[in-house]
């Protein structure tokens, strides 16, 4: 079992800067109901794709801020995406018009976006190491947790009523039930003097097999169970697990690191790895108005998204 890559990139003006966030959601009249890819980053803008033969459908918008973050939910209208100036925005993903705005949600950029499983909540973390919990009107419902450190990444639980998030060197999980304690732990090895050997810097929830997944500094990916026990641990690979996505089913992991992803099963055992450098575009696939990045160029994936049916993986 492997992973087929296609690369899909941008004009040299729009690719000013790092990819930091890809979605998919369900098409429109434009694409004859297919499905779009949604890419966000520095440059500023939300660039349309379609899923099948990645041929551009051009910009939906251009924000005044960079874009740190974005997610959508099912076939809902609004594309929601964090920036560095701390608002959260609600964009319609048809006309591109910003509909509404979360204010100063975070001191510092919003790191993380992510819906919960009904699309009903969301959560956000920033540089500033808060969790907080929105409506889907934008307004603020909690601000679930508070810490020291800067939080990279959160992931809800299969029942929408508990976040795992990153914080340094540990997962936390934090619910929304009151009564019920956070749960923390460590999630990379100590090295000498009892040192972390780095922070944790993704994570992932499967809400069919409710296994976490955790990618690190240390190089190594991480499988748990909600309670922290610790089911697999990877050897190290050559750089910091940068992300890491389950499959829709739980069936499969997707792991990235730097130019490379690599394709595990559901107890972290791995399938295959795909090598990302040296990509080439088909320029029959993409509107020639864009440009291929140049290959090779060392690049971490930042953001995975698999496809309903767990047979298309998007990354950024």
């Amino acid at each position: 079992m492997r992973l087929a890559i296609r690369s899909l990139t941008a004009s040299s003006e729009s690719r000013d800067g790092m990819c930091t966030g890809v979605s998919l959601k369900s098409g429109g009249p434009q694409t004859g109901g297919a499905a779009e890819i949604l890419s966000a980053g520095d440059h500023q803008k939300i660039l349309r794709w379609h899923h099948k033969d990645g041929a551009m459908l051009g910009e939906l918008c251009t924000v005044d801020s960079h874009i740190t973050t974005v997610t959508t939910h099912g076939g809902d209208e609004a594309v929601v995406v964090g920036c560095s100036d701390g608002t959260i925005r609600f964009i319609n993903s048809t006309s591109g018009k910003e509909e509404r705005r979360a204010q100063q949600t975070h001191k510092g950029s919003v790191t993380h976006l992510r819906w919960d499983h009904g699309g009903q909540l969301l959560c956000s973390c920033g540089e500033d190491g808060s969790v907080k919990v929105w409506s889907r009107t934008g307004m603020i419902r909690s601000q679930l947790a508070q810490v020291s450190t800067a939080v990279s990444c959160a992931a809800w639980s299969p029942d929408s009523e508990t976040l795992a998030f990153t914080c340094g060197s540990s997962i936390h999980l934090k619910t929304l039930v009151a009564g019920r304690g956070p749960i923390q732990w460590k999630a990379v090895d100590s090295g000498p003097e009892g040192v972390s050997s780095g922070e944790v810097l993704c994570l992932d929830w499967s809400p069919v097999t409710k296994l976490i997944v955790s990618g690190a500094e240390d190089c190594r990916y991480r499988i748990w169970d909600a309670s922290g026990l610790l089911l697999y641990r990877s050897d190290p690979l050559d750089h910091a697990v940068t992300a890491v996505q389950w499959t829709p089913n739980g069936k499969l992991l997707a792991v990235g690191i730097c130019d490379m992803i690599k394709l595990c099963d559901a107890t972290g055992w791995g399938h295959s790895h795909t090598n990302l450098s040296g990509l080439h575009l088909d320029p029959a696939s993409y509107n020639q108005q864009y440009g291929s990045a140049a290959p090779g160029s060392g690049s971490s994936p930042l953001a995975l998204c698999w496809s309903q049916d767990g047979t298309q993986l998007i990354m950024g």
